[in-house]
């Protein structure tokens, strides 16, 4: 408590929910936008409804998760559930791996980001 008055952060530590919740969302961002590249706006809701409570709320076990995101979208949760066995499988170079291509993608999105917002301003 000290520490926290003190103005030192809590710190956070990185457990298998917010491991998975990441997958879910590079997941997400990667195959779960339907046939047209778009999801319907029903699913884009669900989704963000359901990532919301999931940040905000205490750990879930991975099965809990995975029903949830059958709740969303069958294809989404056969796609995390796949990526999620694959990095258990492969162990800690993997999640290696998968940090580096969050680094990529969040470069992306910043690109994609202000593409977009030069655009909106002509």
């Amino acid at each position: 408590m000290a520490e926290l008055l003190a103005g030192n952060k809590a710190r956070e530590w990185v457990t298998p929910h917010k491991i998975s919740l990441l997958v879910l969302i590079r997941v997400y961002l990667e195959n779960g936008r339907g046939d047209n590249g778009q999801q319907t706006v029903g699913v884009q809701r669900k989704f963000a409804y359901a990532m919301l409570k999931w940040i905000q709320s205490p750990d879930v076990e991975v099965k809990e998760l995975l029903n949830g995101v059958h709740e969303i979208c069958s294809e989404l949760h056969q796609l995390v559930e796949e990526r999620l066995e694959e990095m258990q499988k492969k162990g800690l170079s993997r999640l290696v791996d998968f940090f580096q291509s969050l680094d990529k993608l969040l470069e992306s999105i910043d690109g994609e980001i202000g593409r977009a917002s030069c655009r909106e301003r002509v």
